[in-house]
């Protein structure tokens, strides 16, 4: 078969990164010479791509008949797990499961995420239109009745159709097509010399009812770029001529986006964003557009497979953030109290203040993002939430956070450490953290030093355990005539 012009044997290929794939890399390519008939290059990079993918992609390691002919579409690709994280939202918002309600939060894994009423899939069309290593593709077939994947970079779209077939994806077409997204209709640049095809021609057989886009978030320079209108291809050209050919339209963008900014740029079509996170690190922002929508934008963070937390910008901006109150002495010095650290999910959300009514919290400080509580027991939908002077202090361990399947959990949502000590921020402080801790893990956050700084002044070692936190603490006002109380303090803790 030709990859981009050049002709592979696949069942050479296979055979030899089978015998192979434990070898080093780097004397491989030195000894290519010695194997003439094989390409060399290809098998190397299919070799480290298999590393690469073990985790991230997990059926597709060890399959020694599938190929990666390019290192950069295997950084560039989803993960399985960010791959059904999608699959569940499109299901979700064609049935009309999900709204956007203003208490709407669920754990996935308490409840079964395909449900009772919600879209049969296996009836519906799914157009990817910048397939890449085709790892969407492959989880869309799971699901989808049919499957149009395009790339415009014969390469990999040849490599894709191969590893299509050997993984026995029968309902996915291949297609290697270059769409013109310029509003006058003329080429954009391309660089492997792919046929161009409009919108219309290349969907109007497919007939698709949803639309993906993963653009190219990297400059003719090769920079990085994070505005929608700067990615390749331009959604804001495409979006009103895609919306026309299927109802749900997803389009993939960079973890850095500005959330408002690309619901402001997208319009009142724009009726979801998902937030992703894996492992507490955020891994893509999901906009997902619905030609029948017209209305305020949800905003969806997926904390680590764990939890979904549900929120429109309006709800956040209306919350008020509950700061440490007069019993702000008690909080500091009780020893049952729960330091919450929130998944990177929710702060890139942009959901601070909500948590406090949700779940019941008080915040540290406006701008520190750290929560505590006194009870890991979330209280009933309308109940009050508790303040730091209340008497709500039960000191109930994690184990004891038993909901019934589908309620919330804070652990889903935040990292909880129980509070062991709290010292202020200042030499005595670090000096007496250091010496009776002196093997703990260190976060900064909203304080003069950074991470690795005050690291370095607590002369600690890492720990699995223990975790100081410097973090800024501000009480609210007792009355007009007091203002708040701030200062910056060591929270010594134990992870749960």
């Amino acid at each position: 078969m030709k990859n981009g012009g050049i002709t592979v044997d696949y069942g050479k290929l296979a055979e030899f990164i089978e015998t192979h794939f434990n070898d080093d890399t780097d004397r491989l390519l030195f000894r290519k010479a010695k194997w003439p008939d094989v390409n060399a290059e290809m098998a190397v990079s299919t070799i480290l791509g298999h590393r690469k993918l073990r985790d991230k992609v997990p059926s597709w390691y060890g399959n020694a008949g599938l190929v990666f002919p390019s290192s950069l579409s295997i950084e560039q690709c989803s993960s399985e797990f960010t791959a059904e994280s999608r699959v569940r939202t499109m299901r979700e918002l064609l049935s009309g499961a999900v709204t956007g309600s203003k208490e709407a939060l669920s754990s996935p894994n308490a409840a079964d995420p395909d449900g009772a009423q919600t879209a049969d899939l296996a009836e519906l069309k799914i157009a990817d239109l910048t397939g890449g290593l085709g790892v969407d593709s492959y989880v869309f077939s799971r699901h989808f009745g049919k499957v149009l994947y395009n790339e415009m970079n014969p390469v990999l779209a040849d490599a894709a159709c191969h590893n299509f077939s050997v993984l026995g994806c029968s309902n996915i077409t291949v297609s290697c097509s270059r769409i013109e997204c310029s509003a006058d209709g003329s080429d954009m640049e391309d660089s492997y010399g792919t046929a161009s095809v409009t919108l219309e021609g290349l969907l109007r057989r497919f007939a698709p009812d949803i639309i993906y886009l993963d653009p190219a978030r990297r400059a003719s320079d090769g920079k990085k770029v994070f505005r929608i209108e700067d990615c390749q291809p331009d959604i804001m050209q495409l979006k009103d001529s895609l919306l026309q050919i299927a109802r749900l339209v997803a389009v993939k963008l960079s973890p850095m986006a500005d959330i408002d900014i690309v619901v402001r740029s997208l319009g009142p079509h724009c009726r979801r964003i998902d937030v992703v996170s894996y492992s507490n690190e955020c891994k893509e922002v999901v906009a997902y557009l619905d030609r029948e929508y017209d209305g305020e934008c949800t905003i969806c963070a997926k904390c680590s497979g764990k939890g979904e937390f549900l929120f429109t910008r309006a709800e956040e901006n209306a919350a008020d953030a509950i700061l440490p109150g007069q019993g702000l002495d008690r909080i500091m010095s009780e020893s049952g109290t729960f330091l919450l650290e929130p998944d990177r999910a929710l702060l890139k959300a942009g959901a601070f203040r909500l948590p406090c009514r949700r779940f019941a919290l008080t915040m540290l400080d406006r701008s520190t993002h750290f929560y505590i509580t006194s009870s890991l027991n979330i209280p009933p939908s309308g109940q009050a939430p508790c303040s730091a002077g209340s008497d709500c202090i039960s000191g109930s361990p994690i184990a004891d956070n038993v909901s019934a399947a589908g309620s919330p959990r804070l652990q889903d949502f935040f990292r909880i450490f129980r509070i062991i000590r709290i010292l202020p921020l200042d030499k005595n402080g670090i000096r007496t953290a250091g010496k009776d801790f002196p093997q703990a893990d260190v976060t900064a956050r909203n304080v003069p030093m950074g991470s690795d700084e005050l690291r370095r002044r607590l002369k600690v070692q890492p720990s699995g355990r223990y975790h100081i936190f410097g973090l800024k603490v501000t009480a609210a006002p007792a009355g007009e005539c007091f203002p708040a109380a701030s200062g910056n303090y060591l929270f010594i803790t134990e992870r749960l």
